[in-house]
């Protein structure tokens, strides 16, 4: 079998986002394959502050640059002194990078990810995403939607591969005990937690025995902590910071909220449903692309705060429909474990004749 070696460009592998988890799940996973050495490039960091576990398989690479340092250079010399078959970059501005010095390494197999709906960029950003992706062998995105986007404007070659689950649990969350409703994510305007802490206190006096739990740090935190105590809300709501133990606190919940105005794919709701979560959200399409068929969510059009409201009444009022779709959630979760999702990046590989 031929021997692959894999490096993986990032910005920043220390930082705390989906992105880094993601580039986690994916390593460790071609870290444990027979003939596949993996490492990841982190070009803006000096050393390892890791937010998540990497198998001692993976070589995380610091190139200690400034934001400001024309990085093609050093790229260009890190890829000389090595023999790495493939490239992954999972960012535009990354991609672009590449794109400028991949004149130098033309046997270089070059897979771009992108974790961003298209519709949420820019025009000028969407355009300099279609200059980036055209030059790469595969474009690999998340959604069926975002495929479609991309090959209607001649990116044939993309194909669709969601993100895995970060663990797997044999456990499911008894939905009907806890009487509490989680939202994760980072604590910042785009996530709209405002949003669900308004509509969380048109029924919080009705649901007096009911809390609501928000998991993240962020720029927003301070003032949406003011707002709760300003509602008096400080004995129903209250706040996390950041936390590792997603699983421990999903299996201590009864269904997830997610009230972001975009989201790429939302690792946060995988692991949800993981837990056997119902999830209630805003119309999101990576969000209903997710669930599918399965009876798991209930959406809301975007930023209706009393329809908000009426949903999260609805489970808490009806115990029969709230186990349902906890059932359905974990059900749902089993398409998104490594196994299913790696055997994806398997093939890929394969019709690259990577193997």
């Amino acid at each position: 079998m031929k021997e692959l070696k894999l490096l993986l460009l990032t910005n920043n592998i220390n930082q705390i986002g989906g992105l880094e988890r993601v580039i986690a799940i994916l390593s460790n996973y071609f870290a444990e394959k027979e003939n596949q050495k993996i490492t990841i490039l982190s070009l803006y960091t000096k050393r390892n502050c890791l937010a998540f576990d990497f198998s001692n398989k993976v070589e995380i690479v610091h190139g200690n640059l400034n934001l400001k340092d024309d990085i093609k250079p050093y790229l260009r010399d890190t890829l000389s002194s090595n023999t790495h078959n493939i490239i992954f970059t999972f960012n535009t501005d990354l991609g672009l990078e590449f794109l400028r010095i991949r004149k130098h390494f033309p046997e270089l197999i070059w897979i771009a990810t992108e974790h961003i709906s298209p519709f949420d960029y820019t025009w000028k950003r969407r355009a300099l995403n279609l200059l980036v992706y055209a030059g790469a062998d595969r474009l690999i995105v998340l959604t069926e939607y975002a495929r479609k986007y991309y090959r209607n404007r001649f990116i044939y070659h993309t194909h669709t591969i969601p993100n895995a689950l970060s663990f797997i649990t044999d456990k499911k969350s008894d939905v009907l005990l806890h009487k509490r409703i989680i939202a994760i994510g980072r604590i910042e305007k785009v996530k709209c937690f405002d949003l669900l802490i308004e509509a969380f206190s048109l029924i919080a006096q009705k649901n007096a025995d009911w809390k609501l739990e928000l998991v993240g740090d962020g720029s927003q935190k301070t003032i949406l902590q003011e707002n709760v105590l300003e509602l008096g809300l400080e004995d129903q709501i209250y706040f996390s910071g950041y936390r590792k133990d997603v699983k421990e606190l999903c299996l201590e919940a009864s269904f997830c909220v997610i009230t972001s105005k975009y989201e790429g794919f939302s690792m946060i709701a995988l692991e949800a449903l993981e837990c056997g979560l119902p999830l209630i959200s805003f119309d999101l399409p990576s969000i209903k692309e997710i669930v599918g068929d399965y009876k798991a969510a209930l959406f809301v059009p975007q930023g209706k705060i009393d329809e908000l409201a009426q949903k999260m009444q609805w489970l808490m009022d009806n115990p029969e429909e709230l186990q349902y779709m906890a059932n359905e959630a974990k059900k749902c979760a089993k398409n998104y474990h490594i196994s299913k999702i790696g055997k994806k990046w398997d093939d890929l590989l394969d019709e690259l004749n990577c193997y």
